[in-house]
């Protein structure tokens, strides 16, 4: 009998929590609700933005679109509530048979050549050094800023960090190496820019005046420029969307060619519609 009457004492327990918990759930679901179609309303906003179709009047309410250029692809963003949708659009084709003539080619290198110069002259940086410099095991603290070097290169040496965002103007020559993760990778070298080791950039915009260089088995995506050149191994991963001008040179023999298919920057499409490749919410 007092072994029942303790079952009995521990489910009534259990079931009284259940019940609780499911209670404060249902409190929530209106907020849910509301917030799971804000959001779809705003990705919805920005699909019909990227196709230039307007909403028949029987469609749900929808918030205006903002648009903007980031480098070669498009940046959208709606409100959501108190949150804001965003998403990154670009022309997908195809590299062997292009649907755009060498002159718009041209045009689209010669913008995203200009929009990089200006963002670094409008950078505000949080140090400078001068010299050579060189970071051995870095700590946030001492990279979460963007870094001015001035007459010196620059090289980075990591060691399995993770970092959020490395910012870097170096009138000089660029080095990374090592075993890492960096979510962002900006670049301005008015020398050459050496990239190698176990580490994977998320995003990255780099600007090199000489020459970029890509070894094995690094891992990239994003856009680099160079006024020089940009040479790569066979290993190296290409992440998708990623754009390079002038085109890759393989160094030796073996050397994979990304897959036919990819992002090509927006003054490319036309008429032709975007698609969209990122989506983030914030």
């Amino acid at each position: 009998m007092p072994f029942v009457c303790g079952l009995f004492l521990v489910l009534t327990y259990i079931f009284s929590a259940l019940l609780n918990s499911t209670g404060s759930l249902r409190s929530r679901l209106g907020y849910y609700k509301n917030a799971i179609q804000e959001q779809y309303n705003a990705e919805s906003a920005i699909l019909l933005s990227i196709h230039s179709l307007t909403p028949p009047d029987s469609f749900l309410i929808i918030p205006l679109v903002h648009t903007d250029t980031l480098g070669p692809w498009l940046l959208l963003e709606a409100p959501a509530g108190e949150r804001v949708v965003r998403a990154w659009a670009g022309f997908y084709s195809s590299k062997n048979q292009r649907n755009f003539s060498h002159q718009k080619w041209e045009q689209a290198r010669s913008r995203c050549f200009s929009f990089y110069n200006k963002e670094w002259r409008e950078t505000f940086f949080g140090d400078t050094l001068y010299g050579n410099t060189h970071f051995y095991k870095p700590l946030w603290r001492d990279i979460q800023k963007p870094l001015y070097i001035a007459t010196g290169d620059f090289t980075l040496d990591l060691y399995g960090e993770h970092f959020s965002k490395l910012t870097l103007y170096v009138e000089g020559d660029i080095s990374i190496y090592g075993q890492g993760i960096l979510d962002s990778l900006h670049l301005f070298a008015t020398g050459s820019v050496t990239l190698s080791g176990n580490v994977n950039v998320r995003s990255t915009a780099i600007y090199a005046r000489q020459k970029i260089e890509v070894r094995a088995p690094f891992q990239i995506r994003g856009v680099l420029l160079s006024e020089d050149t940009i040479i790569t191994q066979a290993g190296v991963h290409w992440g998708d969307p990623s754009w390079v001008m002038p085109p890759l040179i393989a160094e030796r023999i073996g050397f994979e060619e990304a897959p036919d298919s990819a992002f090509f920057p927006i003054d490319l499409a036309g008429d032709l519609p975007l698609r969209v490749w990122d989506w983030s919410v914030r």
